[in-house]
């Protein structure tokens, strides 16, 4: 099943994101997690460019593999977030992201 995860900063934490973001993109990366990354990226303000947020694609069972892969990120473990929200993805749309990775592939 595939989840969408959206995050945002707490104020004033353009270092702390900075300094913890290497450590963050190492664990995305890892294969021994509850949850796989498939892609993902910063959520900016539009008009500064500046970096407010994450928001990833995950695969996993359950919401409790999602949470699970959560808790253990860099991100979350330095308290960047003031909020974060799991969505699940119907299941139609595991034909749309068979469709893209086909497309990327070839």
């Amino acid at each position: 099943m595939h989840w969408i995860v959206v995050a945002l900063d707490r104020g004033n934490t353009a270092d702390l994101r900075a300094i913890t973001r290497p450590a963050h993109r190492d664990y995305l990366r890892r294969a021994d997690l509850t949850a796989r990354f498939l892609t993902g990226a910063p959520i900016v303000d539009d008009s500064s460019g500046t970096m407010r947020g994450t928001w990833l694609l995950l695969e996993a069972d359950t919401r409790a593999a999602v949470e699970a892969f959560l808790a253990d990120d860099p991100y979350s473990r330095a308290e960047l977030f003031f909020r974060t929200e799991i969505f699940a993805l119907h299941a139609d749309h595991e034909n749309t992201w068979r469709t893209i990775k086909g497309r990327v592939a070839s």
